[in-house]
């Protein structure tokens, strides 16, 4: 689909789909994290806790997915008519999809640095020997 599109659309998809990945990668990790947590320090809290934000996630991005394809077909169904409200809720979709994809990155790389063990090495070390996710 991404090879078909013309313009800006494939950009566009390719955002979308990263984006995705890296909210399903993140809430996956926090139900990991949660499970680990109830069965070995018997934390049910913390198990409970991150189901609910894995779901408060996942239902933002499909609500804003919704949203983008909602805004979108008002304005394919206007045909030659102007739809304001179309443009806002497909352009305010896309822009809070993007913040959110944006927010799910970096809260990965902050759970990655409060996870790893000190003193264990980088899995990626740079040429002069530093550890581009440790600066």
């Amino acid at each position: 689909a991404a090879a078909s599109s013309s313009g800006g659309g494939w950009g566009a998809l390719a955002v979308a789909r990263a984006g995705g990945s890296l909210m399903h990668i993140l809430t996956t990790g926090l139900m990991g994290w949660g499970i680990a947590s109830a069965w070995q320090e018997q934390r049910i809290l913390r198990l409970l806790g991150f189901y609910g934000l894995s779901v408060l996630i996942h239902s933002a991005w499909n609500a804003l997915t919704v949203m983008i394809v909602f805004g979108s077909l008002r304005v394919f169904l206007a045909g030659n008519q102007p739809d304001a409200l179309g443009v806002i809720l497909g352009i305010a979709g896309a822009v809070m999809l993007v913040i959110l994809s944006a927010l799910t990155l970096i809260t990965l790389l902050l759970i990655n640095r409060k996870l790893r063990p000190p003193g264990r090495p980088c899995a990626a070390p740079t040429r002069s020997g530093g550890c581009p996710s440790c600066a």
